[in-house]
């Protein structure tokens, strides 16, 4: 009779332990679910938020403005294959970047962001360039006492937002590195030996501007190994007229990854031709107005717009026409100014 009740009572403390358990993992898993969903809203939101700063601040280009970021923060990418999938991550949740071309570090943690942007000219306006940064991140311009080097250093001191953590040195030596990413952006020749060796255990990345149509982006998987150099086409002349601004120089110094470079670029590129396209038929439409107003002064560069158009298709699909592309937006620039002073419609 004992043995029965104690196998009674270890059967009923049993029951209440597995009634118990299977309560527990209830409510559990229910507040599981609502954290997720929790989580899922609160992502949703901020991606939503994210872009209509994007939206605004292409409204009012050429200023900074301060952008509150989520504690997690925010991840910039374009995938890792020659398919250019780029996109901004937040709490997990994705969001292609789609018009929006944005470049920045691959993680942007900190509680505020400056978002700063440019229009891209080449020559005429194609589209516009989203650069964003952080606190996180410090900027090194590396210089000389060159006149033209001097020159370009002055310009990107002058432009850059001045919420930027900026140093200007002429000697790696004399760089202090602390706990942020620290951005290296030569402008002269780069001793990459050097920087491995004072760099060694920092978040370091570095990327060497070559005017007018190269940049080279060092890149390393972690902080003890050596620099790997990556050159891409590159769009930016300090020497010449302007017929392509400098909205690609930016691109560079904020993009810590040419891969992201490159696919946010091919993406101008395909938008170049596109507006090419508009600017066409506006030229073909103009030349048939003024000549049958006898103006024959004004001669619209109809070929050397489709050229450009042809140049900017080939480089949005990853083919370096840098070299053309800066050529045939030197001569519109120059046409698009004797239509000026010829007294005719001009083409933008």
């Amino acid at each position: 009779m004992n043995n029965k009740r104690a196998f009674e009572m270890e059967f009923h403390w049993i029951f209440i332990l597995i009634a118990g358990a299977v309560i527990l993992g209830f409510f559990f898993m229910m507040a599981q679910k609502q954290k997720t969903a929790s989580q899922e809203r609160l992502a949703t939101n901020l991606l939503t938020e994210l872009n209509s700063a994007f939206v605004a601040a292409l409204q009012s280009k050429g200023t900074a403005q301060l952008l509150n970021l989520p504690t997690s923060g925010i991840e910039l990418s374009c995938g890792k294959t020659d398919i250019c999938d780029c996109k901004y991550t937040i709490l997990g949740r994705d969001k292609t970047t789609g018009d929006n071309i944005i470049f920045g570090p691959q993680k942007l943690t900190d509680a505020k962001a400056t978002l700063w942007t440019l229009d891209w000219k080449a020559p005429y306006r194609a589209t516009n360039f989203l650069y964003l940064t952080t606190q996180q991140v410090k900027y090194v311009i590396v210089s000389s006492d060159e006149p033209i080097i001097k020159q370009f250093e002055t310009k990107i001191l002058r432009d850059l937002p001045t919420t930027l953590k900026i140093q200007t040195v002429t000697n790696i030596q004399e760089i202090n590195f602390g706990t942020e990413h620290t951005r290296v952006t030569y402008l002269t020749n780069p001793d990459i030996q050097q920087l491995t060796n004072k760099a060694k255990g920092k978040d370091v990345s570095t990327v060497y501007i070559q005017p007018p149509n190269n940049v080279t982006f060092y890149t390393r998987k972690n902080n003890n190994e050596a620099f790997t150099p990556i050159t891409l086409p590159f769009l930016s002349d300090p020497q010449a007229e302007q017929a392509i601004n400098d909205a690609t120089l930016y691109a560079a110094i904020f993009s810590n990854n040419p891969h992201l470079y490159k696919c946010q670029m091919q993406t101008a590129y395909k938008k170049l031709a596109n507006v090419a396209s508009v600017i066409i038929a506006r030229a073909q439409e103009l030349q048939t107005e003024t000549d049958a107003q006898g103006k024959t002064q004004c001669t619209y560069p109809i070929d050397t717009l489709q050229k450009l158009k042809t140049e900017a298709q080939k480089a949005a699909q990853g083919q370096d026409t840098s070299n053309t592309i800066i050529q045939y937006s030197q001569e519109l620039h120059n046409a698009n100014k004797v239509l000026l002073t010829s007294n005719c419609p001009v083409l933008y």
